[in-house]
């Protein structure tokens, strides 16, 4: 998590609040040290809270040439918090 963090450019932003890159850049270890402990809580009382789960399901054109009344011609995918993907 460290790399990734530290890999970051200026114009990512983090989480819904706009939090800043360079802010998030200074807590890295703070930051990971606390993602660690969420991990091993969640392990040790085989529990994973609910919103980890929950995502948003966005439809994607499969073809732009096809017909956009056509729900064949369509895919979805699901955006997921990034805490549920490394859980």
């Amino acid at each position: 998590m460290q790399e990734v963090v530290l890999g970051l450019t200026e114009r990512f932003r983090l989480y819904a609040n706009d939090v800043e890159v360079s802010t998030t850049k200074s807590l890295n270890k703070i930051l990971c040290c606390q993602h660690q402990f969420l991990i091993v809580i969640c392990m040790l009382h085989l529990y994973v809270p609910e919103m980890f789960g929950s995502g948003v399901f966005v439809p994607l054109l499969k073809d732009k040439s096809g017909s956009v009344h056509d729900m064949d011609n369509y895919r979805a995918i699901t955006l997921l918090p990034v805490i549920s993907k490394s859980v």
